[in-house]
């Protein structure tokens, strides 16, 4: 099969928070596409050729089964899909995220077990986002696509998604500290005397067609990766438990660890419920703010211009009423009145 593009394959389920699935949206399956024999990404520019997301948002890639992963990259929209030099300074910002097959929760529901990879917290990007693990392939069959923000508008452009058993070239000696200089030199001299090479037992992903603006190596990674006040409490009573085992008997001792387990539950409910809130509320704030921002401009552009056109119709009607024949008779006696007052004071 070689190192083939995993989410290439007809199998694959694709959809996203705004409802869009693989068998209905068209922009949704050419995520995956390319082309040529090189495997270059299709055309794209301001108008087509990428998938829109309204932030935030997420899309989840389903393998149907785990598969052997070390190496995801995507492209975000750089401006650059239409042949142009210049980089959009637009920045997104987002997690990867990785599960394997559904667990069995403690209710019989199956469940995913998510595992943060990556999050760009205040320091998004655009263009080639580069992940591998460079421990070993992780067995992933969900894909999943966090998106929290653009720097330009309320959505996150996404062009181009592939996943690899290995990865490029290039990144493999990045991450072991070989340049491409001095891999050409090696392979010079080890054909000048003549010595057999062996060849690479992985066969390597294909070059990236772009520019790479975010590059991160994976290392070894723990069993879980879940984070808030719940792993740090975690942290404080295993060193607890560690603490009173030697001063305690067994039978307080296992009284203690079931009631710090049930003060454990309680305590990952309520870090789920604050994470909850803060994408219910939170998110949703912020991009309803953007919104009354949006209403308050067109009501201050509206307000302006009929207080212009008040002012107008205000200095007609002044002249409509100074031409009028009894105001002009008036102000014409006012006149000879003031002339004459004027005179006698003299």
């Amino acid at each position: 099969m070689g190192n083939v593009n995993y989410l290439e394959d007809p199998a694959v389920v694709i959809f996203d928070s705004d409802g869009n699935v693989k068998r209905n949206s068209e922009t949704i399956g050419n995520l995956v596409c390319l082309e040529g024999d090189e495997k270059k990404i299709p055309y794209y520019d301001a108008e087509k050729g990428f998938h829109k997301i309204s932030n935030p948002g997420w899309i989840i890639f389903d393998l149907r089964e785990p598969k052997p992963i070390s190496y995801i990259r995507f492209l975000l929209w750089d401006n650059c899909g239409s042949g142009k030099k210049q980089s959009s300074r637009r920045r997104y910002l987002y997690r990867l995220l990785i599960a394997d097959d559904a667990s069995v929760s403690e209710s019989n529901c199956k469940e995913l077990k998510w595992e943060v990879v990556y999050d760009t917290l205040y320091n998004g990007s655009n263009g080639w986002q580069e992940f591998f693990f460079e421990s070993s392939p992780r067995q992933i069959r969900y894909i999943k696509l966090y998106f929290i923000n653009n720097s330009r508008d309320q959505y996150t452009h996404l062009v181009n998604i592939q996943a690899y058993e290995y990865p490029t070239l290039q990144l493999y000696n990045y991450s072991k500290g070989i340049s491409d200089e001095w891999e050409s030199k090696r392979h010079k001299s080890v054909l000048g005397k003549r010595r057999k090479v062996k060849e690479k037992t992985m066969e390597m992903a294909q070059p990236i067609h772009g520019l790479i603006n975010n590059r991160i190596i994976v290392g070894d990674q723990p069993g879980n990766l879940e984070c808030g006040i719940s792993l740090n409490i975690y942290e404080q009573v295993s060193l607890m438990i560690e603490q009173i085992t030697n001063a305690t008997s067994e039978t307080e001792l296992t009284h203690i660890k079931s009631d710090i387990a049930e003060r454990l539950k309680e305590l990952h409910t309520i870090d789920k419920e604050l994470q909850c809130f803060q994408h219910s509320i939170y998110y949703p704030v912020i991009r309803d703010m953007k919104r009354q921002r949006v209403r308050l401009r067109v009501i201050t552009l509206c307000s302006s211009l009929a207080l212009a056109i008040s002012i107008l119709q205000c200095m007609f009607d002044m002249k409509t009423l100074l031409s009028a024949p009894a105001v002009h008779h008036w102000l014409q006696n006012l006149y000879l009145f003031i002339k004459e007052l004027a005179a006698n004071w003299a």
